[in-house]
């Protein structure tokens, strides 16, 4: 995925891991856990999204770590322009023509593309923090993920018999 990109991980989990139980206790209740959180800022980021074609909501994806005891998720855009959309572009920096090229036809817009890139290169462009928008939304999700995800955990201890 490009940037912009969120990482949701636990901190101190790597000191559990050490635990021969770890992958008993934890890694099922964190896998949910994870998935859960990615589910939520993903579909809060999509919805935050300005939209042209569609194409920068439907790159939002998120993965979970593979490792046997999940640690993280990985929640971004997988498109080139992701980053200058969500954090806009300086003064005196060019867009591509091309790009905007494309944008002004399929808007119908009566203009140069040059003229255009020229305009954003002299006065930059707001950004539109989706994804960091989106994470600030789905924060009581990811809240109740991992309370639930202690949960889970206390569960499977209490079910290994370990004291």
């Amino acid at each position: 995925m490009s940037e912009p990109l969120v990482t949701i991980e636990v901190r101190g989990l790597d000191s559990v891991m050490n635990t021969l139980l770890a992958p008993i206790l934890l890694a099922e209740p964190l896998r949910v856990a994870f998935d859960r959180c990615g589910i939520a800022v993903s579909n809060e980021a999509k919805q935050r999204a300005p939209v042209f074609r569609g194409r920068l909501r439907q790159s939002i994806k998120w993965v979970t770590d593979t490792a046997q005891v999940p640690q993280f998720v990985r929640i971004g855009p997988n498109v080139d322009y992701a980053y200058y959309v969500h954090e806009g572009r300086r003064p005196g920096s060019w867009p591509p023509i091309s790009a905007i090229r494309l944008w002004v036809e399929r808007r119908g817009i009566d203009a140069s593309p040059y003229a255009i890139a020229r305009s954003i290169a002299r006065r930059g462009i707001p950004g539109r923090p989706f994804l960091t928008d989106g994470l600030r939304a789905a924060e009581p999700a990811i809240r109740q993920s991992f309370a639930e995800c202690g949960r889970g955990i206390e569960a499977n201890w209490s079910q290994s018999g370990v004291r």
